[in-house]
């Protein structure tokens, strides 16, 4: 065989060799699992990391928009009413919050909700948006972060919240046992 052509074999080799290389490594670079936002979770909310801090306890349930891998969906959250001093006077909010969800990366997730602004007679005097994200850290986990802001009527601002934590469980299936 000559030069020329040892070369060439040489060459063609490497080349086979190194895809090879590139494509069993390929494999291994993202071994970190994928999970789903979709189901229902029962979380916490901690305004801050104080002891003695509040913790907030809510519901939330996402759904996707599709039938492919989840990337978009919409979320349907409740907590409990609470009474609070606004320019309207003292007002509530309602009981369920609703909205949408991206995921904006692999287990990371974001969130906008919104929820209705009442006054004591039960009229909408605006509306409080929450968003955030949030990080599936195992199956069945959550952590993630939290904003609101606070809107009069005609959309103007009148307060806002530091960013708070919140974590969450998934709900799961209890099967009773059949007799």
């Amino acid at each position: 065989m000559n030069i020329s052509r040892r070369r060439i074999l040489q060459v063609v080799f490497g080349i086979v060799a190194f895809a090879g290389i590139s494509i069993s490594a390929s494999s291994y670079q993202d071994t970190e699992r994928q999970y789903s936002i979709e189901g229902a979770w029962l979380c916490e909310l901690k305004l801050s990391d104080e002891p003695g801090a509040p913790v907030f306890r809510y519901m939330d349930t996402y759904v996707s928009n599709s039938t492919k891998p989840s990337a978009s969906g919409t979320i349907l959250c409740t907590l409990h009413p609470w009474d609070f001093p606004s320019p309207m006077g003292i007002v509530d909010t309602t009981e369920s919050g609703q909205g949408n969800w991206i995921r904006i990366s692999k287990n990371r997730f974001a969130f906008t909700v919104y929820r209705i602004i009442a006054d004591a007679s039960g009229m909408a005097v605006g509306t409080v948006k929450f968003w955030g994200t949030i990080t599936v850290t195992a199956e069945n986990e959550f952590s993630g972060t939290l904003k609101a802001m606070y809107y009069d009527s005609e959309g103007v601002p009148f307060a806002s919240t530091p960013t708070a934590h919140s974590t969450g469980k998934r709900i799961e299936v209890e099967v009773e046992e059949q007799q």
